[in-house]
């Protein structure tokens, strides 16, 4: 074997390329480094790590992992972070709490710097790790002044709430760091968006643009807003963000902020819009196909949803998953049974895609909304997987409308039992009570009023409350959305 020198193997490891070349090529040019000596660098070690933890084998990772453990018994903080940086989430946190533990314990471990904090906060978001994260956030505030605090670290702290639904911690650290970046703002609503604050993140927009601090928005900004917009149907501001992209940014040459641009002119009831903005786009993605297939089904267009579809694999674009719920959608909303049924069968031998729950649940309720019950409930029973709460609520739905009390009495019985989990009682009392009120109103179709008051008794046995819904109303542009209580 031809021995490559230190130097050699250290520029090789170096190269911007080098993640095109497979494990079986870097495992050799690990044994070449471990007979020249060149591991004794720790820069070198964490070279290795961060290029074997890149490849896209699974084994990869492993071979990472034991690089880790043999040759960087002195590791620095590079290498610590591409460990807790490559890692899947709950390794790494683990890998923080041995770092933490070595490091303030005499092991002769790095302190943890800037980077180390932004990866383990990314990755308690991604495992949802709220105690883990706040630890996390804890040890920030205790050892670093507020000065000194890196606006980075803190941005993804605010993400890490953000993205856990806690929005009250979220905003509290926004409000407290002495300095915000753009992106910071953008995590903050972004945030607010996931946990069904649109509005509150259409308010941080506003505050945004005048911020004293000289903050503009940018193009993440302009996504994030597009999206509150179209949640809260918000067509004034989200014309008046068009504009302002307008005068920014060429939106024919980004997808992303003409996939938003799309979205929420869909959403806002103008059609006509979206197609024009989804036409003007020259970068189109899978994602902006799917958005407009969306749109498509969302206005009860079925079968441009499906010529879309023909559009899309002209330009070379493969469809996802969910192109697939979409265009299942659109027919479903559209009335098309045979085609929807097509697409289900050809999504799997055409384009290789399988099916999940969601595409189930499409095809049962394609079927139940045009009659179809036992139909819809053979395709259920058939299914490979266990049909979930969804499922069954639609065809219980189904009985109703078409009358097939029998029917609908065994679902729900199914549904209620589905329900209430291995304890008894309900496992969620909105679902529930929508479960219970749907089977009432089979029984009360049927004039089996006997059975009324019995289920309307169970409910109190069980603690299930009729809970009243709401709506938001705009009274006029720019103003907030006032909420109206709707009694069932």
């Amino acid at each position: 074997m031809l021995l490559l020198p230190r130097a050699r193997c250290l520029d090789l490891l170096g190269k911007t390329h080098f993640p095109s070349v497979g494990i079986e090529q870097l495992k050799q040019i690990h044994a070449q480094m471990i007979v020249s000596g060149a591991l004794r660098r720790d820069s070198a070690v964490g070279r290795l790590i961060e290029r074997y933890a890149g490849v896209s084998a699974p084994e990869g990772m492993n071979f990472a992992h034991l690089a880790f453990r043999y040759h960087a018994r002195e590791a620095d903080v590079f290498t610590w972070n591409v460990m807790i940086r490559r890692s899947p989430p709950q390794e790494a946190i683990l890998l923080y709490a041995r770092l933490g533990a070595r490091s303030g314990g005499g092991g002769g471990a790095p302190a943890p710097d800037d980077r180390t904090l932004i990866y383990v906060l990314g990755a308690c978001a991604r495992s949802a790790g709220l105690r883990e994260g706040m630890q996390v956030h804890a040890q920030i505030v205790k050892t670093r002044p507020p000065e000194a605090m890196d606006v980075a670290v803190l941005t993804t702290g605010v993400h890490f709430y953000g993205s856990l639904g806690e929005i009250d911690s979220a905003r509290q650290l926004f409000d407290e760091m002495p300095r915000r970046s753009s992106a910071t703002w953008n995590a903050l609503m972004a945030g607010c968006c996931l946990g069904g604050g649109a509005a509150e993140a259409a308010a941080l927009f506003r505050d945004l643009l005048l911020d004293e601090g000289g903050t503009r928005p940018t193009e993440r900004t302009m996504v994030v807003m597009l999206s509150a917009c179209a949640r809260l149907g918000e067509l004034a501001l989200g014309s008046s963000i068009h504009g302002h992209i307008l005068k920014a940014i060429s939106i024919q040459d980004d997808a992303f902020i003409g996939t938003g641009l799309v979205d929420m002119y869909s959403k806002c009831g103008c059609l006509s819009s979206a197609q024009m903005i989804f036409a003007e786009t020259r970068e189109k993605n899978v994602l902006t196909w799917t958005v407009m297939t969306a749109a498509l089904a969302f206005h009860g267009r079925g079968e441009a949803a499906i010529e879309l579809l023909d559009a899309m694999l002209a330009e070379g674009v493969s469809p996802n998953a969910v192109t697939f719920t979409c265009l299942l959608s659109a027919c479903c909303h559209a009335g098309l049974v045979n085609e929807g049924l097509h697409l289900f069968e050809t999504m799997t031998r055409r384009f290789g895609v399988a099916p999940s729950v969601q595409h189930y649940g499409c095809v049962v309720d394609l079927l139940a909304r045009v009659g179809m019950v036992e139909e819809a409930l053979r395709f259920v029973t058939d299914m490979p997987m266990a049909p979930d709460a969804v499922l069954w609520r639609t065809l219980l739905c189904a009985c109703k409308v078409y009358g097939r009390s029998a029917l609908g009495e065994e679902i729900g019985r199914k549904l209620l039992q589905l329900e209430r989990g291995p304890d008894g009682p309900p496992c969620g009392a909105a679902a529930a009570c929508e479960d219970y009120i749907a089977l009432s109103n089979i029984y009360a179709a049927g004039g089996m009023w006997g059975d009324v008051l019995r289920l309307r008794e169970a409910m109190k046995r069980d603690g299930v409350q009729n809970k009243p819904g709401s709506s938001s109303l705009q009274i006029k542009p720019g103003a907030p959305c006032g909420q109206v209580k709707l009694l069932r």
